[in-house]
Formats: structure tokens, C-alpha cells, sequence
């Protein structure tokens, strides 16, 4: 089977595989222990093994999304005990949680978290 000429049509075969989203990002359902807000700076609190707005101390895992792109841990959609976090992509937050130097968006315990974009977004890996 040829290629398609265009690649994103979301045609498969045994070498390759497309998937078209919308979304611009990766993101899982992670167990929190207080309510998130869209855009907030998720840390997992390394004492209870859950997510929670990042606090200094914490592992940076993401930031939190309405929505995603790709979404992993789904069975979790519908629990207000899960918060959506995006792990990677390109990811609206909160400019009130970060300090942002020469484009670098660090948490203001100075922990690197991503590049500001263009588009306002933070690119996160």
C-alpha cells in the first residue's frame, strides 16, 4: 500500500499510523488531593503520592487542562478525585504561578517547566 499524499488523513497499515487531533497535547488523569483550576501548575506532593497546586518541594508534573489532544488514565474522566494534567504539549497556565525569564517559564521556586510561546501557551516536556 502507498503512502497517502497527505499523511494526516488518519490512514494506517502495517508501517505507519496517523491520528488527527485538535488538541495540542498529552494528558492523564492523575489522583488529586484538593481541587485544581484549569491552567494551574500541578506538583505531585511527594509525602501523599497525589497531585495538588504546585507547592515548593514538589515534583512538577504539568499543567492542568480541560481537555487534551491525547488522554491516558480515562477510565478516571468523570472522578473529582482525578485532575487532567498535560504532560507535554503545548499548554495554557496561569501567569500568577510562574516566573518567566527570557521566554523560560520556571515555578517560583525557580524549577524550569517550559518555553512561553508565541501564542501565550507554554511548551512543556
Amino acid at each position: 500500500m502507498d503512502k497517502p499524499d497527505n499523511p494526516f488523513c488518519g490512514s494506517s497499515d502495517e508501517r505507519y499510523a496517523v491520528h488527527r487531533t485538535e488538541g495540542a497535547d498529552y494528558a492523564e488523569f492523575f489522583q488529586n488531593e484538593e481541587r485544581l483550576k484549569n491552567g494551574d501548575l500541578a506538583g505531585l506532593n511527594l509525602s501523599t503520592g497525589k497531585v495538588r497546586k504546585y507547592a515548593a518541594g514538589d515534583e512538577f508534573i504539568g499543567i492542568v487542562t480541560p481537555e487534551a489532544g491525547f488522554v491516558a488514565n480515562a477510565k478516571h474522566s468523570d472522578d473529582p478525585d482525578y485532575t487532567l494534567v498535560g504532560l507535554l504539549g503545548q499548554l495554557e497556565f496561569r501567569d500568577d504561578q510562574v516566573v518567566i525569564e527570557n521566554r523560560i517559564i520556571k515555578t517560583p521556586d525557580g524549577k524550569k517547566i517550559g518555553v512561553l510561546l508565541k501564542s501565550g501557551k507554554a511548551f512543556i516536556r
